[in-house]
């Protein structure tokens, strides 16, 4: 009985533990030393597109009075 005891608070203890280091705030900024990608979309909250950061090939037409 003194092992099924020890067993429960430490399983309590684990899954206390779980769940604090689950929903502890991470920071959302990450650093890079060098990334290599085509092409950067830069976005309002609203998903409106503000820049674009491109090669050649996939370069945005860009945009007048919200029009292309």
């Amino acid at each position: 009985m003194r092992a099924l005891k020890i067993y429960v608070v430490s399983l309590t203890v684990v899954c206390i533990l779980f769940f604090i280091l689950a929903f502890k705030i991470q920071s959302s900024n990450k650093r890079f030393k060098e990334i290599d990608v085509e092409r950067i979309n830069i976005v309002e909250k609203d998903g409106t597109l503000k820049m674009v950061i491109s090669n050649k090939e996939r370069q945005h037409p860009g945009m007048a009075s919200h029009k292309e």
